[in-house]
């Protein structure tokens, strides 16, 4: 559900990013927060954002692994391999895979594949699975540290509560 909602603020422009916060209220500055020289909008976030790269790179591997196997579970022709992996180790970056050479995973999009290097639709189908479940993974992943890491506190807040008395032992005060 958490992911669902990044991808929903995200394709609204919802996400309370540092660019979206000084365009809309004026109350912070709007440059990346991890000290990138560069406005802190969701695209930087989820694609150029060094802070998270390690995170990135991570899901990177293993969505070229999955997809790896699935094309040689599948005797896939070599340039059609090729081509399929160069698409899945450049899903979380700007590259041409990409139209526009912009990244979107992060909208809950994957790149469409050359038509002439087509493989069966079962195949085709498993593979926009595994990039579209990655892809969402990944922006929840993101964007849930990116709150932790501005929002600290949040969501760590003592609720301290008075028990009615002959409730009381099941929370003893310590």
């Amino acid at each position: 559900a958490f992911s669902v909602l990044v991808q929903l603020y995200a394709r609204s422009r919802q996400l309370d990013t540092a660019s979206v916060c000084f365009a809309r209220l004026r109350n912070a500055s709007p440059w990346c927060r991890f000290g990138c020289r560069c406005l802190e909008t969701p695209h930087h976030l989820f694609v150029e954002c060094r802070r998270f790269a390690e995170t990135r790179n991570r899901l990177s591997q293993e969505v070229f692994d999955a997809t790896s196997v699935l094309l040689r579970e599948a005797k896939t022709s070599l340039p059609t391999m090729e081509l399929y992996l160069r698409s899945a180790r450049h899903l979380f970056v700007d590259d041409a895979v990409w139209p526009v050479h912009a990244s979107r995973y992060y909208l809950g999009t994957v790149p469409a594949i050359n038509p002439s290097c087509q493989v069966s639709t079962a195949l085709g189908t498993k593979i926009a699975h595994t990039w579209h479940i990655a892809s969402i993974r990944l922006a929840a992943q993101i964007w849930g540290n990116y709150r932790r890491i501005v929002n600290p506190s949040v969501g760590k807040a003592q609720r301290s509560f008075d028990l009615p008395t002959h409730l009381q032992h099941l929370h003893p005060r310590s």
